[in-house]
Parts: C-alpha cells; structure tokens; sequence
C-alpha cells in the first residue's frame, strides 16, 4: 500500500493532524512537525505556529533529518535513529563543515541497549575515506539501489582503504551518465576483485570462465556473478540520482531530475515507480540460447512430470522458462536451487542499519 505515493501522503498528513490535535500535551517540550505541507508546525505551549523558516519541499525524511540538524542551534543534537542512510549524511555534512563542529552530534538507535554513535568523533577517526563514502554507499546498495550479490559495505569500506575512491561524479547534475558510469566502474571493478578489467560484461566472463574452466560442475550461480554493462549502467543511474538528492540535503529544494530518466519507469495508473533491469531493446538472452534452455510448460503443476524438458535432462528451471523458475515451478530441481538461493543470501548479504558499519565508529558515552 505505501508503495503508492499518494497513500503514503495520506497516512502521514492522519499522524500529523492526529498529532496537532493533541496540542495542549506539549507544555514543556517544543515539537516541530514535518508533514507534506512544505512549512513545518511548532507545537509550543499548546499554541501552534508555521515555521516559514524550516519551509522545504524535500521528500525524503532522510535529508529532512539532516537539514533539521544542520539548522539547530544546540550545543548537542541527539538524533534517534536507526538508518543507515541518515548515519552516512551525518558523516558527510559534519566532515564538510556545513553542521558546524561546534555541534556535538550523536546518533541512537530507537531500540534500548545499542551503542550511541558519536558523528563527530568518527569524522575525526575517519576523514580520509568519508568524502567517498556517500557515493560508495549509493552505488553498493541502499533504499532506493540495489545491492551487488557478495559486495556489502564491508567490501566498500576495504576498497575506500585501499584508494580506490568512488566519489567521481556521482550526483553532480551537471554530468552525463556516460561520464558517471565509466568513472563508477573501477569501484566496482574492485569490490569484485577485478582491478585488471575495463568493463563489467569483461568481469562478468572473466569469473565464469575461471571457475567454469577448473570444473563444469564448478559453474557459479548467476547472481554471483558482476552484472552486465546494460545491467550496471541502470544501477548506476539509480545510484546518481539518489546521491544527487543526498547531496543537495541541506537546500530547500531537491534537484529536478524525472526518475524515469535514471533508471525507473512509471506505472500509469497509480503513478508507482519500478527499477528498470534492462533497456527495452536488450533481450535477456540471444534467441537462440532461449530456444535451447527454455521450457513451455504452462499446467496448473508445471514442469512437474518428464513432459518437461528442463526436468527430463535434470536441469532446474530458469528465469527464461514460462514457469520463470519461481516459486509456482513443481521442478524439484527448481525448488532446490531456490532454496539454496535463500540460505547463500541469509548468511553473505548484510542488513541495511548503521550496525553495518559497526568498526567505523566508535560509541560514544551514554551516561
């Protein structure tokens, strides 16, 4: 349902209203509501007020949160968090200066007993690899990208250390996507461990030929492997364009940029947006090799019995049969590969929180 912009308005303008109308319970504390109205609301002493001086037409909460902090005028900001989108900012505007280091800025998880994250501190420890950090983050993994199968935040971090920077021009607005994927490239190049290729397609048969070579029974799954230029240069459209917002946190407005030019296509009637995997004119697979592993199979219990042609020569179903190789596929083969499919990704693919990053800050003092 919140996946529908126009619902997700609704439920937030409800829990602001809701809010507001219990204006007389805020004697002794000020709260500032920001809701799809682009002027927020201070509740002050049961007296509500707009705050033309916080107006913005942001959409994130994320960067609402950070420009919020960066506008405080406190000794000491605690925010109350646990997203890892919000820690990364914090680190990247308190290392520009644009919060000012006379801020004490931490950061608490909403859930008791974990660590309260000192911003300013981990800026000290780290300032060498943080001016790459925000695009490093975008470009492996975050709301609104997807993650390389493997490639967590760790690789990241290790590929930042080892100065290979990823800051290039990611969420520069004045860039084309050419220039922004070509200078991606080397980063994720060296997240795979691929420094001596050129290209992603070149990575991608590079791996598969190393471990096809020693063993036809040693073929790597699909998913392990880097994608495809066409593949990557969408990711990395969808990367720019959220690290352009990211950037430009702190201005009243985000860049105008039509998503659909950067990776996503628009559902007509409910106006949802959706990644784009491939350009339109790129097939999945030569045509000739569809017509060799694919099956038709098309019954209430499809591919279950020898009819099948996957199943007959003991190959599990793919993505390019009519089955697709899902979870409604009766090959026994099929389910197995699903199922091992679950548990690689429940043990190599991290969790988006700030706990990712869990040995790049330290904790600060909670008493």
């Amino acid at each position: 349902m919140l996946t529908v912009t126009r619902n997700k308005m609704q439920l937030i303008d409800l829990i602001c209203k809701d809010m507001a109308s219990h204006k007389d319970d805020y004697r002794q504390h000020k709260l500032v509501l920001t809701g799809s109205d682009p002027v927020p609301v201070e509740i002050n002493s049961g007296v509500i007020i707009k705050r033309q001086d916080m107006k913005t037409t942001q959409e994130e909460a994320d960067t609402i949160i950070v420009q919020q902090v960066a506008e405080v005028k406190a000794k000491k900001v605690l925010v109350v968090a646990d997203d890892t989108d919000i820690f990364v900012l914090l680190l990247h505007f308190c290392c520009q200066g644009d919060i000012p280091v006379s801020t004490s800025v931490l950061m608490v998880s909403p859930i008791h007993g974990r660590a309260v994250i000192d911003i300013n501190a981990t800026v000290d420890q780290h300032r060498e690899i943080i001016p790459d950090l925000l695009a490093a983050h975008g470009l492996t993994g975050c709301d609104t990208v997807a993650t390389y199968f493997g490639i967590g935040k760790a690789v990241a971090l290790r590929v930042l250390r080892a100065g290979v920077y990823a800051r290039s021009y990611i969420g520069d607005t004045i860039r084309v996507l050419s220039e922004i994927t070509s200078q991606a490239t080397p980063f994720i190049l060296a997240c795979y461990g691929q420094t001596r290729c050129t290209s992603l397609t070149e990575a991608r048969q590079e791996m598969w030929a190393s471990k096809v070579g020693r063993s036809v029974a040693g073929a790597p799954k699909l998913a392990s492997l880097p994608p495809t230029n066409e593949a990557f240069k969408e990711n990395v459209a969808r990367a720019h364009l959220q690290v352009a917002v990211w950037r430009n946190a702190l201005q009243p407005d985000p860049p105008r940029m039509d998503p659909t030019a950067f990776g996503w296509s628009r559902e007509d009637g409910s106006k949802t947006l959706f990644p784009t995997t491939l350009p339109s004119d790129i097939p999945l697979a030569p045509d000739d090799l569809l017509k060799l592993v694919r099956c038709s199979c098309s019954s209430e219990i499809p591919c279950k019995t020898q009819r099948c042609g996957c199943n007959s020569a003991n190959f599990a179903c793919s993505v390019f049969c009519a089955c697709q190789g899902g979870q409604h596929c009766f090959n026994e083969r099929t389910k197995q590969a699903l199922q091992a499919d679950d548990d690689d990704e429940n043990d190599d693919v991290s969790q988006l929180n700030p706990g990712t990053y869990t040995h790049l800050y330290p904790s600060a003092n909670t008493q």
